[in-house]
């Protein structure tokens, strides 16, 4: 029979409280084992090492609980530290595959945790999707593009190399918004006085040039002829004028 005398005892009855510590969930103090018989001290050794493993696994624990994924592991080498490691290089993995998605990277996919790994791989499945959508969004966008300054330039070279002169005005203001080089000499204006001018300056009766634009902005199409236009000089060349409408952004011209 072995007797237990009362140092022995103390020492047991700390084992017992640390042990219900951790069975409560809290974390224990380790026990120093100076001076103690083989059995006793061999048994201290292995509560201390339980009473580390969990600080280990609480201090990991515990930061994850509030969204917060430590450095490093639990360094316990013992079977209670070990699905902890696992979960811990797993989850530093997905945070890694998280971040290659959040580059562009749409083929991570993840095989652990259930529901949560279907959840996750729908949601890359999706955001590759939306990515490959946006991209031929992106590709009809800029080939629009192109085909527009394509018809910009035949547009600009038709008006350039025209024959006639040609200006835009606004049907708002009677302004003129803009010409081609072949009116500004007809007109013996140059670009930017023309751009200052409004339509009744080429007319001497302001009335036949209200008609005329009644006419003009009444009909999609409209030819006048025999007009007297005058010139910065103050001569007057004879005229025909054709008139069409043309949109401008969010307005007609």
């Amino acid at each position: 029979m072995y007797l237990v005398n009362d140092t022995e005892m103390g020492i047991i009855e700390q084992i017992t409280t640390n042990l219900t510590q951790l069975l409560r969930g809290k974390k224990a103090t380790p026990l120093s084992y100076d001076d103690y018989p083989p059995a006793l001290e061999l048994l201290v050794k292995r509560i201390n090492e339980l009473i580390y493993s969990f600080s280990e696994i609480w201090d990991f624990i515990l930061p994850l609980s509030q969204g917060i994924l430590s450095v490093e592991p639990p360094k316990a080498s013992n079977l209670m530290a070990s699905p902890f490691k696992e979960l811990h290089s797993q989850l530093r993995t997905l945070v890694w595959q998280v971040q290659q998605v959040a580059q562009g990277d749409y083929n991570q996919r993840v095989h652990f945790m259930g529901e949560f790994s279907q959840a996750f791989n729908s949601m890359v499945v999706a955001l590759a999707e939306k990515d490959r959508l946006i991209q031929e969004h992106i590709r009809f966008l800029e080939n629009e593009a192109k085909k527009l300054r394509e018809r910009e330039s035949r547009y600009a070279s038709a008006i350039k190399n025209a024959l006639g002169g040609i200006f835009i005005f606004d049907p708002q203001t009677k302004r003129i918004l803009e010409a081609n080089e072949q009116f500004t000499l007809m007109m013996g204006y140059d670009q930017e006085e023309t751009e200052s001018l409004r339509i009744y300056d080429f007319y001497q009766e302001k009335s036949l040039a209200e008609e005329d634009l009644q006419d003009i902005l009444g009909k999609s199409l409209h030819s006048i002829t025999n007009r007297q236009y005058r010139r910065k000089d103050g001569t007057y060349i004879s005229v025909d004028i054709s008139t069409c409408w043309s949109e401008s952004g969010k307005s007609s011209v």
